[in-house]
């Protein structure tokens, strides 16, 4: 949680999760999983951060998720759109001229 004080409880079905929901909407948008892009803050990003083909934590999320993703500024200090901002550098430089 984003205040660290609160404590969370998430219970979902066995199949559902943040990745398939993911590969899913790719799949129905017809878009090339080898290109996107995850952002995540917390454990219960973990599932979607490995699923990206590109995959950033904020600053703020927890140290072995900081260490184990590629980690950009926290989510008060804008990032969320660093994380955009290096993807679609990353994601130009790889494109045919």
């Amino acid at each position: 949680p984003l205040d660290h004080h609160s404590t969370w409880l998430e219970i979902f079905p066995g199949n559902v999760s943040k990745s398939k929901t993911a590969c899913w909407l790719c799949g129905e948008l017809n878009l090339d999983t080898r290109r996107t892009v995850t952002i995540g803050n917390d454990y219960n990003d973990i599932d979607l951060l490995e699923w990206g083909a590109c995959s950033y934590v904020v600053g703020n999320a927890p140290g072995d998720l900081r260490n184990q993703f590629t980690p950009v500024s926290s989510h008060d200090d804008n990032g969320f759109t660093q994380a955009v901002n290096r993807w679609l550098v990353r994601s130009s430089d790889s494109l045919p001229r």
